[in-house]
């Protein structure tokens, strides 16, 4: 039995040393990471068009105007606030890996 793992997230490009380069976890090397807590099979891609529909969402909330009481439209345009200024340094990318599967004791007693 294996355990998989996927993760998407945004991988930072460029780091300007200044506080632009994003969140710590934008800056792991993903695949070494992996392969270093037993995961194998570690893959990982990024494509121009994923990063363009992100912020393309980002850009269509901020285009609605006042949110008005749709307090979740209001989050998605703080964060494309926040985010849209990073985004030429950034990608997103995918992850996917596998590991042999290893019952916790937990596990074991049921829980």
């Amino acid at each position: 039995m294996l355990r998989a793992l996927a993760l998407a997230a945004g991988q930072v490009l460029v780091d300007l040393g200044c506080g632009r380069g994003g969140p710590g976890r934008a800056r792991i090397d993903w695949p070494p990471l992996l392969r270093g807590a037993g995961f194998a099979g570690v893959e990982m891609e990024a494509r121009a068009e994923w990063q363009d529909t992100f912020t393309g969402v980002y850009r269509a909330a901020l285009s609605l105007g006042d949110p008005g009481d749709d307090a979740r439209l209001a989050d998605l345009q703080d964060e494309a606030r926040r985010r849209l200024p990073l985004a030429d340094l950034q990608d997103r990318i995918a992850v996917i890996a596998t590991a042999p599967y290893r019952p916790t004791r937990a596990r074991a007693a049921g829980w």
